[in-house]
């Protein structure tokens, strides 16, 4: 009797709880890069600045290029629009054309646009009176580490002595491309003026603006330096490693 009543209590005892397993953590969904155009609009004096809202696995990476990027880009047009007012208020420092047909383009495009490195490119061109404008060229390249989209310089890019091997290319591309002061030997180095650069498929690409390796008449000029030139000089691990072969 006292084993029957035993039984009877453990049976109406709670089973032990069975261990559930956690659920698995939810997968961020790929996201692809991506990159649309915002633009800032005004008619008289004509302007029209674009800059890049880019998409990115990081949402953080490319919300703080997308804003440095619109800082600037509508910085600069506001800028213009104000001098644009100090000469209308005093046409004595435009004799020659009205402020309102003074003009501003900038335009924007990615020349590498990858989860680890977005490389962009603006080209900016003005016209304030006179015989005709000016063309501009810009660029900025990041490297995104984690949350963040830190700006690179080319000596994070390559290690030292890197300007030689740049310069010698650079001006064997102009050479190549006819540049007049390269040519007639009124240019002889370019290691000063390696500030606008992008990294594109095939290596690096510096921008040289009208009246810096030729005259007006010949307009920007291009330097494109492929990955084998800049092997030696490639910093290894560094940017470069997702796009260099």
């Amino acid at each position: 009797m006292r084993s029957l009543a035993l039984l009877l209590l453990l049976g109406c005892q709670a089973a032990p709880p069975v261990p559930v397993a956690p659920a698995p953590a939810p997968v961020a969904p790929h996201v692809k890069p991506a990159f649309e155009v915002r633009s800032f609009n005004h008619k008289k004096p004509d302007v029209h600045v674009e800059w890049l809202v880019l998409t990115l696995p990081s949402a953080k990476a490319a919300a703080k290029i997308s804003a440095e990027m619109e800082h600037d880009h509508v910085k600069a047009a506001r800028g213009f629009l104000a001098e644009a007012q100090k000469a209308k208020e005093n046409r004595d420092d435009a004799p020659f054309v009205s402020p309102d047909e003074w003009s501003l383009h900038i335009q924007c495009g990615v020349t590498t646009l990858l989860p680890e490195l977005v490389s962009i490119r603006c080209e900016q061109d003005d016209y304030l009176g006179g015989a005709h404008g000016m063309q501009h060229t810009s660029a900025r390249t990041y490297a995104i580490e984690g949350d963040d989209a830190r700006r690179l310089a080319l000596d994070d890019l390559f290690v030292q002595p890197w300007k030689p091997t740049i310069d010698a290319a650079c001006m064997d591309a102009l050479r190549r491309a006819d540049a007049q002061w390269v040519t007639d030997g009124t240019l002889t180095s370019v290691e000063e003026m390696l500030h606008t650069w992008n990294v594109g498929k095939d290596g690096l690409i510096f921008a040289f603006d009208p009246y810096e390796a030729g005259p007006y008449a010949q307009g920007p000029m291009q330097a494109h330096i492929a990955w084998p030139v800049l092997a030696k000089i490639r910093r290894r691990p560094g940017p470069l490693d997702v796009v260099a072969p």
